[in-house]
């Protein structure tokens, strides 16, 4: 918990920044491979680094709390 207002308010208005800009487009690419691959992975129906990458690095953060406020 955040105990220094002026913090707490910029580092929201941070992720609010983020969450607009870098994070909706690695979403909407994300979103634009797994349309154009058939398959339960990114790029098919084998698994492979980027689907690591994905979870790890963007789903995790999201599932952890780390981009919410």
């Amino acid at each position: 918990m955040c105990t220094d207002f002026s913090a707490c308010s910029y580092n929201n208005q941070l992720r609010e920044e983020y969450a607009a800009g870098k994070l909706k487009g690695y979403v909407s690419t994300l979103e634009q491979r797994a349309a154009a691959n058939a398959g339960p992975f990114l790029l098919g129906e084998k698994m492979c680094i980027g689907d690591l990458v994905c979870y790890y690095f963007l789903l995790e953060l999201l599932r952890r709390g780390h981009l919410d406020y």
